[in-house]
Protein backbone atom coordinates (compact mmCIF):
# COMPACT_ATOMS: atom_id res chain seq x y z
CA UNK A 1 0.00 0.00 0.00
CA UNK A 2 1.49 3.23 -1.24
CA UNK A 3 1.65 5.59 1.95
CA UNK A 4 0.02 8.89 0.36
CA UNK A 5 -3.02 10.38 2.03
CA UNK A 6 -5.94 9.13 -0.68
CA UNK A 7 -4.81 5.97 -0.52
CA UNK A 8 -4.80 5.47 3.19
CA UNK A 9 -8.03 7.13 3.53
CA UNK A 10 -9.62 4.66 1.54
CA UNK A 11 -8.51 2.20 3.68
CA UNK A 12 -8.66 3.69 7.07
CA UNK A 13 -12.52 4.58 6.29
CA UNK A 14 -12.94 0.92 5.50
CA UNK A 15 -10.76 -0.60 7.69
CA UNK A 16 -12.92 0.58 10.83
CA UNK A 17 -10.80 -0.29 13.44
CA UNK A 18 -8.80 2.04 16.06
CA UNK A 19 -5.80 2.60 18.15
CA UNK A 20 -5.94 2.55 21.82
CA UNK A 21 -2.64 4.02 22.01
CA UNK A 22 -1.51 6.73 19.32
CA UNK A 23 1.85 7.63 21.77
CA UNK A 24 4.87 7.32 20.03
CA UNK A 25 8.37 7.81 21.26
CA UNK A 26 10.64 10.56 20.53
CA UNK A 27 12.89 9.81 17.53
CA UNK A 28 16.30 9.29 18.51
CA UNK A 29 19.75 11.44 17.54
CA UNK A 30 20.57 10.99 14.03
CA UNK A 31 22.49 7.44 13.13
CA UNK A 32 25.91 8.52 11.25
CA UNK A 33 27.88 6.41 9.56
CA UNK A 34 31.05 5.60 7.80
CA UNK A 35 31.59 6.00 4.26
CA UNK A 36 32.46 2.96 2.63
CA UNK A 37 35.50 2.05 1.32
CA UNK A 38 36.36 3.79 -2.22
CA UNK A 39 36.40 0.66 -4.61
CA UNK A 40 33.33 -0.59 -2.83
CA UNK A 41 30.99 -1.94 -5.58
CA UNK A 42 27.66 0.36 -6.58
CA UNK A 43 24.68 -1.85 -7.68
CA UNK A 44 22.93 -1.00 -11.11
CA UNK A 45 19.05 -1.04 -11.09
CA UNK A 46 18.77 -4.07 -12.90
CA UNK A 47 21.05 -5.68 -10.14
CA UNK A 48 19.41 -3.83 -7.63
CA UNK A 49 15.41 -5.40 -8.82
CA UNK A 50 16.94 -9.26 -8.89
CA UNK A 51 18.14 -8.53 -5.21
CA UNK A 52 14.54 -7.42 -3.68
CA UNK A 53 13.01 -9.90 -1.77
CA UNK A 54 9.94 -11.60 -4.02
CA UNK A 55 6.41 -12.72 -2.79
CA UNK A 56 7.25 -16.68 -2.20
CA UNK A 57 9.72 -14.88 0.57
CA UNK A 58 7.04 -12.95 2.33
CA UNK A 59 4.39 -14.24 5.13
CA UNK A 60 1.81 -16.12 3.37
CA UNK A 61 -0.93 -13.96 1.72
CA UNK A 62 1.14 -10.84 0.11
CA UNK A 63 1.26 -10.79 -3.38
CA UNK A 64 3.24 -8.24 -5.87
CA UNK A 65 1.56 -4.78 -7.04
CA UNK A 66 2.51 -4.12 -10.11
CA UNK A 67 3.96 -0.52 -10.64
CA UNK A 68 5.46 1.64 -13.28
CA UNK A 69 7.62 3.22 -11.09
CA UNK A 70 9.50 0.24 -10.54
CA UNK A 71 11.08 0.45 -14.08
CA UNK A 72 11.67 3.84 -13.45
CA UNK A 73 15.34 5.05 -14.97
CA UNK A 74 17.41 6.03 -12.25
CA UNK A 75 17.94 9.27 -13.77
CA UNK A 76 14.05 10.06 -13.44
CA UNK A 77 11.88 10.67 -10.74
CA UNK A 78 9.41 8.25 -10.37
CA UNK A 79 5.78 9.02 -12.18
CA UNK A 80 4.19 8.02 -8.95
CA UNK A 81 5.67 10.98 -6.55
CA UNK A 82 3.23 11.66 -4.32
CA UNK A 83 1.44 14.86 -5.25
CA UNK A 84 -1.33 15.23 -2.15
CA UNK A 85 -1.15 18.29 -0.21
CA UNK A 86 0.69 18.25 3.31
CA UNK A 87 1.32 20.65 5.85
CA UNK A 88 4.21 21.58 5.83
CA UNK A 89 4.60 20.79 2.11
CA UNK A 90 8.42 19.03 2.63
CA UNK A 91 6.50 15.93 4.60
CA UNK A 92 5.20 15.33 1.38
CA UNK A 93 8.49 12.89 0.88
CA UNK A 94 7.92 10.97 3.65
CA UNK A 95 8.21 7.43 2.74
CA UNK A 96 8.66 8.47 -0.64
CA UNK A 97 11.32 6.34 -2.66
CA UNK A 98 14.71 6.92 -1.33
CA UNK A 99 15.98 8.00 -4.52
CA UNK A 100 13.21 10.49 -4.52
CA UNK A 101 13.88 11.78 -1.11
CA UNK A 102 17.95 12.06 -1.59
CA UNK A 103 18.99 12.67 -5.39
CA UNK A 104 21.32 10.95 -6.64
CA UNK A 105 21.24 7.41 -7.22
CA UNK A 106 22.69 5.48 -9.65
CA UNK A 107 20.44 2.83 -9.37
CA UNK A 108 17.36 2.27 -7.95
CA UNK A 109 13.93 -0.81 -7.35
CA UNK A 110 11.04 -1.17 -5.99
CA UNK A 111 8.80 -3.35 -4.75
CA UNK A 112 4.70 -3.28 -3.12
CA UNK A 113 3.21 -6.43 -1.92
CA UNK A 114 -0.55 -6.45 -0.80
CA UNK A 115 -2.07 -8.50 2.16
CA UNK A 116 -4.90 -9.14 4.02
CA UNK A 117 -6.54 -7.21 5.91
CA UNK A 118 -5.19 -3.44 4.53
CA UNK A 119 -1.62 -4.53 5.12
CA UNK A 120 0.72 -3.88 2.97
CA UNK A 121 4.83 -3.99 2.78
CA UNK A 122 6.85 -1.77 0.42
CA UNK A 123 10.46 -2.06 -0.43
CA UNK A 124 12.80 0.18 -2.29
CA UNK A 125 16.71 0.66 -2.79
CA UNK A 126 18.87 3.39 -4.23
CA UNK A 127 22.56 2.88 -4.88
CA UNK A 128 25.19 5.87 -4.10
CA UNK A 129 28.51 6.26 -5.01
CA UNK A 130 30.80 5.34 -2.04
CA UNK A 131 31.53 9.07 -1.16
CA UNK A 132 27.31 10.03 -1.28
CA UNK A 133 25.59 7.41 0.20
CA UNK A 134 26.33 8.72 3.90
CA UNK A 135 24.74 12.39 2.81
CA UNK A 136 22.00 10.30 1.31
CA UNK A 137 20.94 8.29 4.67
CA UNK A 138 21.31 11.60 6.74
CA UNK A 139 19.19 13.17 4.58
CA UNK A 140 16.25 10.96 5.38
CA UNK A 141 16.83 10.96 8.55
CA UNK A 142 16.71 14.91 8.29
CA UNK A 143 13.65 14.34 6.35
CA UNK A 144 12.03 12.00 9.77
CA UNK A 145 13.13 14.66 11.91
CA UNK A 146 11.55 17.49 10.37
CA UNK A 147 8.34 16.11 10.44
CA UNK A 148 6.94 13.93 13.48
CA UNK A 149 3.71 15.58 13.18
CA UNK A 150 1.95 16.87 9.69
CA UNK A 151 -0.99 16.74 7.74
CA UNK A 152 -2.63 16.26 4.91
CA UNK A 153 -6.12 15.36 3.08
CA UNK A 154 -7.65 12.99 1.26
CA UNK A 155 -9.54 14.14 -2.55
CA UNK A 156 -12.83 14.89 0.01
CA UNK A 157 -11.17 16.95 1.87
CA UNK A 158 -11.48 14.95 5.18
CA UNK A 159 -7.79 15.52 6.95
CA UNK A 160 -5.52 12.61 8.07
CA UNK A 161 -2.53 13.01 10.34
CA UNK A 162 0.74 11.41 10.49
CA UNK A 163 2.93 11.30 13.64
CA UNK A 164 6.44 9.77 13.28
CA UNK A 165 8.07 8.15 16.63
CA UNK A 166 10.85 5.44 17.33
CA UNK A 167 10.75 1.98 17.18
CA UNK A 168 13.23 0.13 19.17
CA UNK A 169 14.50 -2.85 17.60
CA UNK A 170 17.99 -4.39 16.69
CA UNK A 171 20.51 -2.90 14.23
CA UNK A 172 20.09 -3.35 10.12
CA UNK A 173 22.87 -3.90 7.40
CA UNK A 174 25.78 -1.67 8.41
CA UNK A 175 23.14 1.24 9.35
CA UNK A 176 20.29 1.59 10.48
CA UNK A 177 17.49 3.44 11.77
CA UNK A 178 13.80 2.70 12.35
CA UNK A 179 10.57 4.73 13.03
CA UNK A 180 6.84 4.04 13.78
CA UNK A 181 4.23 6.35 11.54
CA UNK A 182 0.76 6.25 12.78
CA UNK A 183 -1.91 7.48 10.24
CA UNK A 184 -4.86 8.28 11.79
CA UNK A 185 -8.12 9.54 10.09
CA UNK A 186 -11.75 10.28 12.17
CA UNK A 187 -10.17 7.96 14.77
CA UNK A 188 -8.98 4.94 13.17
CA UNK A 189 -5.23 4.46 12.41
CA UNK A 190 -3.09 2.20 10.55
CA UNK A 191 0.29 1.98 11.43
CA UNK A 192 3.64 1.71 9.52
CA UNK A 193 6.63 -0.07 10.82
CA UNK A 194 9.67 1.45 9.17
CA UNK A 195 13.32 0.64 8.58
CA UNK A 196 15.96 2.43 6.32
CA UNK A 197 19.06 0.76 6.15
CA UNK A 198 22.55 1.16 4.51
CA UNK A 199 24.14 -2.17 2.92
CA UNK A 200 27.29 -1.07 1.15
CA UNK A 201 26.62 2.02 -1.00
CA UNK A 202 22.35 0.61 -1.26
CA UNK A 203 20.00 2.55 1.16
CA UNK A 204 16.93 0.21 1.77
CA UNK A 205 13.70 1.10 3.06
CA UNK A 206 11.42 -1.29 4.34
CA UNK A 207 7.95 -0.48 5.22
CA UNK A 208 5.43 -3.04 6.72
CA UNK A 209 1.79 -1.16 6.83
CA UNK A 210 -1.25 -2.69 8.69
CA UNK A 211 -4.16 -2.05 11.24
CA UNK A 212 -1.61 -3.44 13.58
CA UNK A 213 1.72 -3.59 13.91
CA UNK A 214 4.29 -6.07 11.82
CA UNK A 215 5.50 -8.87 14.78
CA UNK A 216 8.75 -7.89 15.61
CA UNK A 217 10.69 -10.75 14.75
CA UNK A 218 8.91 -11.09 11.44
CA UNK A 219 10.17 -8.04 10.52
CA UNK A 220 13.72 -8.45 11.79
CA UNK A 221 14.04 -11.75 9.81
CA UNK A 222 12.67 -10.30 6.76
CA UNK A 223 15.13 -7.02 7.07
CA UNK A 224 17.52 -9.14 7.46
CA UNK A 225 17.09 -11.78 4.41
CA UNK A 226 16.88 -8.38 1.96
CA UNK A 227 20.55 -7.06 3.82
CA UNK A 228 21.56 -10.37 3.05
CA UNK A 229 20.25 -10.23 -0.87
CA UNK A 230 21.64 -6.78 -1.25
CA UNK A 231 25.03 -7.72 0.22
CA UNK A 232 25.56 -11.05 -1.96
CA UNK A 233 24.75 -8.58 -5.71
CA UNK A 234 27.89 -9.60 -7.73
Amino acid sequence: MKCTPAVLAAALLVAGCSSDNNDLPDLGPSVTMSPPAANTGVPDTAKLMAALLTESELPVGFGALVDPSIETSAAQPSPTKNESPTDPPECSAVLEQIADVSPGATGRALGRFQGTDFSSIDIDAASYSPSAVAGAFAHVQDLFAKCTEYSGKDGDGVKISFTLGSLDRPKSGDSSVSIRMLTESEGVTLTSDVVVMVVGTTIVQFAATGTSPIAPQVLTDLVDKQASKIRDIK
